[in-house]
């Protein structure tokens, strides 16, 4: 293979225009670039694409299939490998312009292998950290967690795909929490660009430690609790000289 071919940006160009052909008009594809941490001085230019469905991630993936590129979810903090996100032949997907609705719901989900059904919350892969957090103090509700200082600005996919369960959190008996421990449903679209679902404790631990590889976090599922309020009376009398 000609070394040349990952610094030739008119390589790119044709990839892109080839892509976008198979993709439709929707949703555009770019040429993206930009540095990454481990090459300051080195500029790399790839594909990538901003969904605002489900449906246009299937078509990306799908293109993407019939022409052997890799496609990859990116975030604001992606990853500085030059081997997985410095080649022509990765398209990177951002999902944080998706517009699909709801964007937050309450689902009841029924784990595989379990009897009883668990109240979670759904999210979609663009809801931001604060956006949560707002949407907890309106509906009174609670999530185990402990947000990362590095993810306040991010997603919520993205703090939970960038935490390793168990590791820091209530089932390594550590004080405090990170999101991944309280996960009890993903969806993922996949090679074929179908939306998978994954519920039991065996495939979400598998999950956990491969997203990514599976495919492009479509939303996530966390588990909630109503949020308890005690109300004290503090009674105040004058003091006595």
């Amino acid at each position: 293979m000609d070394p040349t071919m990952f610094t030739d940006p008119n390589v790119v160009i044709k990839l892109g225009r080839e892509l976008q052909k198979r993709v439709g008009l929707l949703p555009v594809v770019e040429v993206h670039a930009f540095h990454l941490d481990s090459q300051p001085g080195q500029i790399v230019r790839m594909l990538r694409v901003q969904p605002q469905s489900y449906s246009e991630i299937a078509r990306v993936v799908r293109a993407a299939r019939t022409m052997k590129l890799t496609v990859r979810a990116c975030g604001e903090r992606t990853g500085g490998d030059i081997g997985i996100y410095g080649t022509p032949s990765t398209v990177l997907v951002d999902c944080g312009l998706l517009a699909d609705s709801p964007r937050l719901e309450f689902v009841n989900v029924r784990r595989k292998g379990d009897d009883e059904e668990i109240p979670g919350l759904r999210v979609l892969a663009c809801v931001g950290i604060n956006e949560l957090v707002q949407f907890q103090i309106n509906n009174r509700i609670e999530i185990a967690q402990s947000v990362e200082t590095a993810s306040i600005w991010g997603t919520v996919a993205g703090a939970v795909t960038s935490s390793a369960p168990g590791i820091v959190g209530p089932c390594s008996n550590a004080q405090g929490g990170c999101l991944s421990d309280e996960v009890i449903g993903i969806r993922i679209v996949d090679c074929h660009g179908d939306l998978i679902q994954y519920s039991s404790k065996e495939e979400l631990s598998a999950a956990l430690s491969t997203l990514g590889v599976l495919g492009i976090v479509y939303d996530i599922t966390l588990r909630y609790t109503p949020l308890s309020l005690t109300r004290i009376p503090h009674i105040t009398s004058a003091v006595m000289n």
